[in-house]
């Protein structure tokens, strides 16, 4: 990797945020126009790595993989969409289309995980080198309170979310989660919301059932399926679909979606029929155990 050749010598590999972004130029040769960028998030918040992908006439560009790399240690955190960390909080959302991002997601932030970052992406003749510098913020609770709602009321000027469900075909639930943006008249008035990215894609969406992100990117698991519909004629609103098989009483939970630029939206699903179902069954098993053994006495 090209990183190894530059800090291969370096005993402390802690940089300033300026020291950070000058590595694209550095690195780049000026390959690329600039892409560096600064994340500020309060601790505890999650960020958001944003690695484009990049677009070329030769298909095969449209493979390359992202690789990201913690300059203060060096560790290697992930290769497309395997992670090289023991830390759990790291996991990255694939590009569901040429158009979309690789991104590493850094759930429940610390104040130590501040620093420089770097995205690679391995291209000939030399790779493209991404920095990006991760500030973490420490709020006294009551103004973390207070910086969260006014993130809030500016993340609606960018995106809005609502997650609704029903049923298909008697066994599969959809849950669908309605992304909209709302445009200002005056786009110098746009607030770039912390961890925005320079793309105007639509993004990433990710799924979680009772704080747990949900394993969309196992081929073999068949349970889960996601794909997203556009509105005809409106280009502000996406439908971000997730459909769960098989339903049954362990599907009964808080299911969220949320993503970059968007406030997180979420939903209580509650089985009854299924539960009661389940409850009837054993009913008729247990009147069945009680009169075979009355038979039998």
């Amino acid at each position: 990797m090209v990183l190894k050749n530059v800090y291969s010598s370096s005993t402390n590999n802690q940089l300033s945020f300026s020291e950070c972004l000058r590595l694209e130029q550095k690195l780049n040769n000026q390959r690329y126009s600039s892409s560096s960028r600064i994340i500020s998030v309060i601790e505890g918040m999650p960020a958001y790595f944003h690695c484009p992908r990049l677009n070329n006439e030769n298909d095969e560009e449209n493979n390359l993989k992202a690789a990201w790399t913690r300059i203060r240690d060096m560790a290697l955190l992930a290769v497309g969409a395997s992670s090289f960390t023991a830390d759990f909080r790291f996991q990255v959302s694939k590009p569901r289309d040429k158009h979309s991002d690789w991104v590493l997601i850094l759930r429940r932030t610390e104040l130590d995980d501040s620093g420089c970052y770097i995205c690679e992406i391995n291209t000939e003749p030399s790779s493209v080198v991404i920095p990006i510098y991760l500030k973490v913020l420490k709020l006294g609770e009551e103004q973390k309170r207070t910086e969260k709602q006014k993130l809030i009321k500016k993340q609606n000027k960018e995106y809005k979310a609502k997650l609704e469900s029903r049923i298909e075909e008697g066994t599969i639930l959809l849950l669908n989660c309605t992304i909209e943006r709302i445009k200002e008249e005056d786009e110098n008035n746009y607030f770039i919301l912390i961890n925005s990215t320079n793309s105007f894609f639509w993004p990433n969406i990710i799924w979680s059932k009772d704080e747990k992100l949900l394993d969309l990117e196992n081929e073999n698991i068949t349970k889960y399926s996601t794909d997203i519909n556009f509105i005809k004629n409106n280009y502000n609103t996406a439908i971000y679909t997730l459909r769960i098989k098989y339903l049954n009483s362990k599907d009964n939970g808080i299911y969220k979606c949320e993503g970059d630029r968007i406030i997180k939206s979420e939903q209580i699903i509650y089985l009854p029929l299924l539960n009661n179902s389940v409850k009837i069954k054993n009913i008729y098993f247990n009147l069945f155990i009680f009169v075979f053994i009355l038979i039998n006495i």
